[in-house]
């Protein structure tokens, strides 16, 4: 397989090696060599960050991906509150995309990156309905944002406060006992 970059002056080639070779026009310098990687067989397939770097062709899953990057920008620098929500909301919606029709194509490390920032995506969603005091969407983003990354540690944050406020003390005290000693990130 092989992908070029839009200003015509790189190409990503995948060998049948398990290799992805980045190259100039020129096919005597090569800029970047891959070795032994599982995911080579589809170019497409190279790290989003590289192919940037190199000016390679996004894929139609990594332009959905790039969007849910460009919507979570918008509703970061929003002041409007509903604005921010629909923001979130529709990168919400590019990223399950890409998790329903790629997510077996798509290399480890992009899936991760992915759920982690779903995973953010609620948590902001959850602090958003914090300040509102609305305690029971706060639960089910943080919820969603658990299944998407459970190692999220400030979703228990914000779960045991929300918790908190609902008077379920029972199960902030459980939530606070298994974070006790713990770094939260």
């Amino acid at each position: 397989y092989a992908s070029f970059s839009p200003d015509g002056k790189y190409i990503a080639i995948s060998n049948d090696d398990n290799s992805i070779q980045i190259w100039l026009i020129d096919p005597k310098s090569i800029l970047n060599n891959v070795e032994n990687n599982p995911d080579s067989r589809n170019a497409w397939k190279l790290d989003i960050e590289a192919k940037q770097k190199f000016n390679i062709d996004l894929n139609y899953f990594e332009d959905r991906i790039e969007d849910s990057h460009f919507c979570i920008l918008r509703a970061n620098s929003e002041n409007d509150t509903i604005q921010k929500i629909k923001y979130f909301f529709k990168a919400i919606e590019y990223f399950d995309y890409v998790f329903k029709v790629a997510k077996d194509s798509l290399p480890q490390n992009e899936l991760l990156k992915i759920k982690n920032e779903v995973s953010n995506v609620y948590k902001e969603l959850a602090i958003i309905s914090l300040y509102k005091r609305d305690f029971k969407d706060a639960l089910e983003y943080i919820q969603s944002g658990l299944t998407a990354n459970p190692a999220n540690g400030l979703l228990l944050v914000y779960k045991a406060i929300s918790l908190l406020y609902d008077n379920q003390f029972d199960k902030t005290k459980e939530i606070i006992l298994t974070l006790k000693g713990k770094p939260v990130e």
